[in-house]
């Protein structure tokens, strides 16, 4: 039996998810989600379908090396860095978008973190990133 992910990738829902998080996103995805959008010509809705459709198709193929964090207090919450084709035909894994999520397996949920693609000068987590989202990652299964 194959269970349904809720993607959840509105900047808005995310922040009101963790507004009460001493660790909040420590991510600017309301930023990078306009850039996706300014570069693809999208209104909300086609970019919020779109991203959605693709993620769900990236989540598929996830590998075990795309975890970059497990949670101590409770394996089934992790957090994810994958790479994910472009929003159109043209773009390959490689040259797409850098994707950072929370996945929380127990209640089948997947938290859009960040998006990013190579060409904005960007490919690895800084220190202090990967700090934030490991805190993160401990409150939320705290949380739970």
């Amino acid at each position: 039996m194959e269970c349904t992910i809720n993607f959840i990738i509105d900047p808005k829902e995310i922040d009101n998810i963790f507004k009460d998080f001493k660790q909040g996103n420590p991510f600017t995805l309301k930023n990078n989600l306009k850039k996706v959008q300014k570069k693809y010509l999208f209104d909300n809705q086609e970019l919020y379908s779109t991203l959605a459709q693709e993620l769900q198709v990236a989540y598929k193929n996830i590998k075990r090396n795309d975890i970059i964090y497990e949670s101590k207090k409770n394996i089934k919450i992790a957090i994810l860095k994958f790479r994910m084709p472009g929003l159109d035909s043209k773009t390959s894994k490689r040259d797409g978008f850098r994707i950072v999520s929370l996945i929380d397996k127990e209640n089948d949920m997947f938290y859009l973190l960040d998006i990013y693609s190579h060409s904005q000068g960007k490919d690895n987590l800084t220190d202090t990133e990967k700090n934030k989202v490991k805190k993160l990652c401990e409150e939320y299964a705290e949380s739970l």
